[in-house]
C-alpha cells in the first residue's frame, strides 16, 4: 500500500497484534496513513511500517485520555498506523498507557502524534534516532487539566520533539532532560518552563503563553520564529545564541549565554514589547539586538561590546568593551574637559579708515551681536553609546 490509508476500529474491542505495512515506493510516494482504534477497548501490540525511501514516511495516530509514557503495557490506546502515527484514548473516561517500546517501534518507521483529552506524563526514558517527529498534544475537557509532564528523558539527536499543550503548563521533572535537534512549543494558554540543565536542544520555536527555557548544547541555541504572548526568558550555558526568525514577545524578553566568549546575534525584525534583557561573559561576549519597536532596554551586563539597533527611530546602542550595559540609559551627560572651544576665524587686518578696516569692525559687531540674541546651542560629547 503507497499513499493510502488503512483503518482498523470496532465498537466494542480491537486487539491487534499483527504487522501493517504501508511503506512507500522505490522511486517515488509517501508512507500511508493508517489507523487502529476502537469505541471501547484497544489492545495494540503489533508492528507498523510506514516508511518512505523517498517521499515522507507515514502517519500513526493514537488518542487516549490522560496518557502516560511507560515501560508498562500499553492499555485503553488506539493507533491510527499512518505517518503521523496517532495513538488516541479509547475511553475518555479511563488513563491510558503507552508502552515506550511500542512508541520507539513506531518512531522508527513514522512521524508518530500521541493526543488526550486530559494529560500526557512521560515517565519512562523515549529514545529514536531518525528524523521522525514525536508530538505529545493535549487537548482541554471538563476536570482536565491538559498538562504535559516531562519526568524522564527524551532523546533524538537527529529528530524533532513537539509539546502542544492546551492547558496550563509544560514541565520537566529532575529526570526529564529533552536532547533533540528540534523543540517546538505550543499552547497559547501554555506556560513552558524548561529548566533543567541537561537540556541539549538545537533549534526551539514556541507560540506559547510564556517560556522558560536552559539549555546545555555545545553547538549552541537557535530561535526559530515564534510568539509568545508574556515573558520569555532563554540561558544557554554553552555556544552562542543566533536566531533563524524573528521573535514576538508580549511581555519581557531575556537572553544570556553563560560560556565565557559566547555571543548573542538575535538581528532580525523581532518584535519585543516589553524590557529586553542582554547578558554575555568575557571581552569577546558581544551582543546584538535588533527590534521593530520602540526599544526598552532592561538591565543587561554585557562583556564585550552591545549593538541595539531599534528600526522604528531607527536607532543603535554601543557599550565599550568590557562594559556593563546600564539599564534603561539612552545617553550621557558630555565631560566638559572634552569640550572644543570654536575661535572666531580671523577677518584681515587694515587701518580703521579703510575699507577693509570698516568691514571688519562691522563683521566683528555682527559676531558680538548674533552671539548676545540667538545664543549658539551648547556642544556634547559624544555619550559611551549612540543612537542614530
Amino acid at each position: 500500500m503507497t499513499d493510502g490509508t488503512a483503518v482498523i476500529w470496532s465498537n466494542e474491542k480491537t486487539s491487534f497484534a499483527g504487522t501493517l505495512l504501508g511503506t512507500g515506493g522505490g522511486k517515488s510516494g509517501a508512507g500511508s496513513y493508517a489507523e487502529v482504534s476502537s469505541k471501547g477497548i484497544l489492545d495494540f501490540s503489533g508492528h507498523v511500517n510506514l516508511k518512505a525511501s523517498v517521499g515522507a514516511n507515514g502517519t500513526l495516530l493514537l488518542d487516549p485520555s490522560n496518557l502516560t509514557i511507560s515501560t508498562a503495557a500499553t492499555s485503553n490506546e488506539t493507533s491510527s498506523g499512518g505517518n503521523p502515527n496517532t495513538f488516541s484514548p479509547t475511553n475518555s473516561a479511563a488513563n491510558s498507557v503507552l508502552n515506550t517500546t511500542d512508541l520507539q517501534n513506531a518512531l522508527a518507521s513514522a512521524n508518530v502524534v500521541a493526543t488526550t483529552n486530559g494529560t500526557i506524563t512521560v515517565s519512562s526514558p523515549v529514545t529514536w534516532s531518525n528524523s521522525n517527529s514525536l508530538t505529545l498534544q493535549t487537548t482541554t475537557v471538563t476536570g482536565n487539566a491538559a498538562n504535559i509532564t516531562i519526568n524522564a528523558a527524551i532523546t533524538a539527536s537527529n529528530g524533532t520533539l513537539v509539546l502542544s499543550s492546551n492547558g496550563n503548563t509544560i514541565s520537566q521533572g529532575a529526570s526529564g532532560d529533552i536532547s533533540v535537534a528540534n523543540l517546538t512549543l505550543q499552547g497559547a494558554t501554555a506556560a513552558a518552563t524548561l529548566n533543567n540543565v541537561g537540556n541539549q536542544i538545537g533549534t526551539l520555536a514556541a507560540n506559547t503563553a510564556s517560556v522558560s527555557l536552559t539549555n546545555n548544547l555545545a553547538g549552541g541555541l537557535v530561535l526559530g520564529t515564534s510568539s509568545v504572548s508574556g515573558n520569555l526568558t532563554v540561558v544557554n550555558k554553552l555556544g552562542n545564541l543566533t536566531q533563524s526568525g524573528a521573535l514576538t514577545v508580549g511581555g519581557t524578553s531575556s537572553f544570556t549565554t553563560s560560556a565565557t566568549d559566547a555571543t548573542i546575534t538575535l538581528t532580525s525584525a523581532n518584535l519585543l514589547t516589553g524590557a529586553a534583557s542582554l547578558n554575555t561573559s568575557g571581552a569577546n561576549g558581544n551582543a546584538q539586538l535588533t527590534n521593530a519597536k520602540t526599544t526598552v532596554l532592561g538591565a543587561s551586563n554585557v562583556g564585550g561590546n552591545l549593538t541595539v539597533t531599534d528600526t522604528v527611530r531607527p536607532c543603535r546602542r554601543r557599550s565599550p568593551s568590557k562594559a556593563g550595559a546600564r539599564p534603561g540609559a539612552t545617553g550621557s551627560q558630555p565631560d566638559e574637559s572634552r569640550l572644543r572651544q570654536r575661535k572666531p576665524m580671523p577677518l584681515p587686518a587694515g587701518p580703521s579708515g579703510s575699507p577693509a578696516g570698516r568691514r571688519a569692525s562691522r563683521a566683528s559687531r555682527m559676531r558680538v551681536r548674533t552671539s548676545r540674541s540667538r545664543p549658539a546651542p551648547p556642544l556634547r560629547a559624544p555619550p559611551d553609546f549612540r543612537w542614530h
